[in-house]
């Protein structure tokens, strides 16, 4: 069975499951759950399957392999960090620096794979203002809310979307928003009950979940991106929004984090955007430096044609990368920990 040949995402649950059974049986005791399939497939590799719901306590999808952990896909860091020693290997969607040595830092993020698609081109010519959307409360995404309401409450001119779900704390900034903050946790808007809650969230392209773009993507001409964690680099969909829309961005996230992205082919706005924060160590003032270069910019936005050829480029950049398989990927690195007779 040529299994690379297979559709799999097109089968029912019934029919994975046959094919499980068919693949043969490592050396090694393989044991996971039906989200595993899509990887344990492409490695040809039949697994012992869970009958439990929930029978680990990751978000990630995982497999045992002798009894012990290997994870990968959004969230695989996030669980890592939880118990390092129980991982025979993470193969994460974030960097941590060889920090440790079963980790594996990605190459690209699965991330990359799940943000909505810009079908068209619109030109930085065409749009204005700023945006930034944040739901989860963090504190990044707090000292992004002081420095607004601090500093450039006088800077917002109605050209902006801007919006702070879980910012319940700084009611001075409800005014702004381009609609009512919900009041439901991250894990509800995830949920089952999510279709009613997204209504409120017109998309462009993809499925209308928390990875599609939204109509700012189409309208403003900068995003102010607070990345889930300022500690290390993990790009997920919040920075390839921008870059998919073919926008400029400023990140509040880790330090070095437009070095990192460069890493991957994409590129960044010096000179004309400040990215000196990107280097400065203190996640406040590094927080407060990247605002201050966003204002900086949106208020007086030039050499626009060098800009759009920065952010072309990266569409174009998004695109080549997404069009290699991210299963694979994972397979290729899981292939030496599994043999057959």
């Amino acid at each position: 069975m040529d299994i690379n040949k297979i559709d799999t995402t097109n089968l029912s649950l019934r029919e994975q499951i046959l094919i499980n059974q068919k693949l043969p049986r490592p050396k090694q005791n393989v044991f996971g759950d039906i989200q595993a399939f899509p990887v344990t497939f492409r490695l040809g590799c039949r697994i012992e399957l869970s009958d439990k719901p929930q029978w680990h306590d990751g978000n990630a999808p995982a497999i045992l392999i002798d009894g012990k952990k290997v994870n990968w896909g959004p969230d695989s860091t996030l669980d890592f960090e939880k118990n390092p020693n129980e991982y025979l290997m993470c193969i994460g969607e974030s960097s941590l620096h060889g920090k440790y040595p079963n980790h594996i830092d990605h190459l690209y993020s699965p991330y990359l794979w799940k943000t909505g698609v810009m079908q068209e081109r619109i030109p930085l010519a065409k749009r204005q203002g700023w945006c930034c959307t944040m739901f989860r409360q963090d504190q990044h995404r707090d000292h992004i809310s002081e420095l607004l309401i601090t500093k450039y409450q006088n800077l917002f001119t109605g050209s902006e979307w801007f919006c702070y779900d879980q910012g319940h704390n700084f009611k001075d900034l409800f005014k702004y928003m381009f609609r009512k903050p919900h009041r439901k946790s991250l894990q509800n808007l995830l949920g089952s009950g999510n279709m009613e809650l997204l209504k409120t969230f017109p998309v462009i392209s993809g499925d209308a979940d928390h990875k599609s773009l939204g109509p700012w993507h189409a309208q403003t001409m900068i995003e102010l991106v607070p990345e889930t964690t300022t500690r290390y680099f993990d790009p997920t969909e919040k920075i390839y929004k921008p870059i998919s829309a073919g926008m400029p961005f400023v990140m509040v996230a880790s330090q070095g984090f437009l070095y990192r992205l460069r890493k991957m082919g994409f590129r960044t706005f010096h000179p004309w955007i400040d990215e000196s924060y990107d280097q400065e160590p203190d996640w406040k003032i590094r927080t407060e430096m990247a605002v201050a270069a966003m204002f900086e910019f949106v208020q007086s936005p030039h050499d626009l044609d060098h800009i759009q050829s920065v952010c072309d480029h990266n569409q174009q950049t998004f695109r080549s990368i997404r069009q290699h398989d991210y299963l694979a990927r994972i397979a290729k690195k899981l292939r030496p920990l599994i043999t057959f007779e």
